[in-house]
């Protein structure tokens, strides 16, 4: 893998300086690690660590867990959720967060959920990603 290198400037133009004047060394954080086991960034198939923290930080889920409360959900994507038992099986339905939107400005709907979770479950039932 290259190293990274920091964007090119066209020639005789300099870096915008930091916003509220100069970053110190003890102001900043440098991130060091092994990214050389990515396989994909899908979410639905990346169980390599290298694919699961950045996946992990570009992709939203529909609830997420408060730190230090063990078990209780909290709401992202979905504003409310209702869990029902159906039998054996339980009834999951969720209201998702109207202004809910891509990076692309695009809303997020149902069928973009739906679309997932297929995804998600289909590759359950194949092997990790390999």
């Amino acid at each position: 893998m290259p190293p990274l290198r920091p964007p090119r400037l066209p020639p005789g133009e300099a870096a915008a300086p930091a916003v509220g004047g100069e970053v110190s060394r003890e102001d900043t954080l440098i991130y060091a690690a092994d990214l050389t086991d990515i396989i994909t960034l899908d979410p639905a198939v990346a169980y390599e660590f290298g694919g699961i923290l950045p996946a992990g930080n570009m992709y939203e889920t529909l609830v997420s867990f408060n730190p230090g409360e063990v078990g209780k959900l909290v709401p992202v994507l979905a504003t409310t959720w209702d869990v029902a038992e159906d039998g054996d099986n339980w009834k999951l339905t969720f209201s998702l967060d109207p202004n809910a939107k891509f990076a692309s400005g695009n809303p997020v709907t149902a069928d973009d959920v739906v679309f997932r979770g297929h995804a998600r479950l289909t590759s359950m039932a194949r092997r990790p990603s390999c």
